[in-house]
């Protein structure tokens, strides 16, 4: 029984931990849809960080709204959900702010494994963050 599965069991699921933002994911995941449909090719990350730096570099880092930025995240996974066609990674959830990986599979990534996201960044609350769409990889493998 994977860990994803025994959390289930006990009556909730790990989006618990990412707060009431989740309720919001998917509005903004279709209003996103729409503008990725247009974008032709994901470009190189603006910025490269780690959940334990990320409040740090997230300082300076004001995209102007509207542009495709990509943002590359590497932590521990604290959430590995899938459902409705897609897979939900959530990266720095015991730190603010927390990062979401909107993506299509786990690629066998399970809660507490060490995962390298990358993501057109989304800023849907001041702690809460959406990468999509979003790719998954070990640390180092980009």
């Amino acid at each position: 029984m994977s860990r994803s599965e025994t959390h289930a069991d006990m009556g909730g699921t790990r989006f618990d931990n990412f707060g009431p933002t989740m309720k919001a994911l998917p509005l903004a995941i279709a209003s996103f849809l729409v503008f990725a449909a247009a974008a032709s090719a994901q470009p190189a990350p603006s910025l490269y960080t780690t959940c334990e730096k990320l409040v740090e570099d997230l300082k300076d880092f004001h995209p102007p709204e509207g542009d495709l930025v990509v943002i590359e995240v590497t932590g521990p996974l604290e959430v590995a959900e899938t459902g409705d066609g897609l897979a939900y990674m959530g990266v720095c959830g015991n730190q603010a702010p927390k990062v979401m990986c909107v993506t299509y599979k786990l690629n066998g990534f399970d809660v507490g494994d060490r995962v390298t996201v990358t993501g057109s960044f989304r800023r849907l609350e001041p702690d809460f963050i959406v990468l999509d769409p979003c790719l998954n990889s070990p640390p180092g493998r980009g």
